[in-house]
């Protein structure tokens, strides 16, 4: 049975649908949910009031992503690639472009490292925890299974395994985009980071 509604209705947007939900890891009282018909994400402190308190503009927004190492930072994903909001102050601290829309995100649990999925590709990047600059680590590709449509981390070990579902023909793939052995290919070429970034199971 239904027992709360949380619409969001801020401002001109009233129940419109959303695309992607999270609550915070560590307080399950905060969620943001993407709402891409509005550009918009949406933020709920659950404890007080079913309206959002703060609200995130991103044309068509899909990937929204809790930072687990820094509480007070949200990314999302959307027309233009990759941004980093401060939840606290509603302040953007940075925003990185892609190639493609971003279509979904995953923290690494141990890393200030964010992987992307858009179009048919996968990204890695690293967020200086002082500047809050990004800087692309390393990126590959399936065309052979279409369009990254999702992507959610498996575990909090120290690989921290993530699994991509694709739209192309439905596969699924599990990488370990976070572990140390990629972070020390980099600088070595496309052909380091194409070994790296090999599937685990597919």
């Amino acid at each position: 049975p239904e027992v709360f509604t949380y619409n969001t209705e801020l401002g001109p947007f009233h129940d419109a649908p959303a695309a992607k939900m999270q609550i915070q890891p560590g307080t399950n009282h905060l969620l943001a949910a993407a709402v891409p018909t509005k550009n918009m994400v949406a933020l709920w402190d659950l404890r007080y009031s079913r309206v959002p308190m703060q609200s995130f503009e991103h044309d068509n927004v899909k990937g929204v992503e809790f930072c687990p190492l820094r509480r007070n930072t949200l990314a999302t994903g959307g027309q233009d690639g990759i941004r980093l909001w401060n939840i606290q102050s509603g302040a953007l601290r940075c925003s990185v472009g892609t190639q493609d829309p971003v279509s979904t995100l995953a923290w690494s649990p141990h890393q200030h490292e964010l992987l992307a999925g858009f179009g048919d590709h996968l990204g890695v990047w690293t967020v200086s925890p002082c500047s809050n600059k990004v800087h692309r680590l390393d990126q590959w590709t399936q065309p052979d299974a279409g369009q990254v449509l999702a992507v959610e981390r498996m575990d909090d070990g120290p690989e921290a395994c993530v699994l991509s579902l694709h739209g192309g023909d439905g596969s699924l793939i599990c990488w370990k985009p976070f572990a140390p052995k990629r972070r020390q290919s980099r600088g070595r070429g496309t052909h380091g980071m194409s070994l790296s970034c090999s599937p685990v199971i597919r």
